[in-house]
């Protein structure tokens, strides 16, 4: 999902078996429109939300699973861990569109 919405970071993608066709076939510049990060946002609340509704007990997992359940909590806590660069809510788009105009 991370790839599908950031396109842009397939290059830094390491895939076994992949050529440049699929590099060139999947990339696409950064899109700062707003509708954009507005979907990224509301991608990464449905994620957490689905992952929230799983009620996974930690204290039966082994620390290591306890801890990648952690992080990929606060992974899309913060929209894909970029906190202010993707994250509709917060409103910094609003003002790199205000100083372009």
């Amino acid at each position: 999902m991370f790839y599908q919405l950031h396109p842009y970071e397939t290059p830094f993608r390491f895939v076994l078996g992949r050529n440049t066709s699929y590099l060139k076939k999947s990339f696409k510049p950064y899109n700062p429109n707003p509708q954009h990060l507005k979907k990224v946002s509301d991608t990464a609340q449905s994620l957490l939300l689905e992952l929230t509704k799983l009620k996974v007990d930690t204290s039966l997992l082994k620390p290591r699973e306890s801890k990648a359940i952690a992080q990929v909590k606060h992974f899309l806590a913060h929209s894909f861990g970029n906190p202010y660069d993707f994250d509709y809510y917060t409103g910094k788009w609003f003002l790199t569109t205000l100083s372009t105009a």
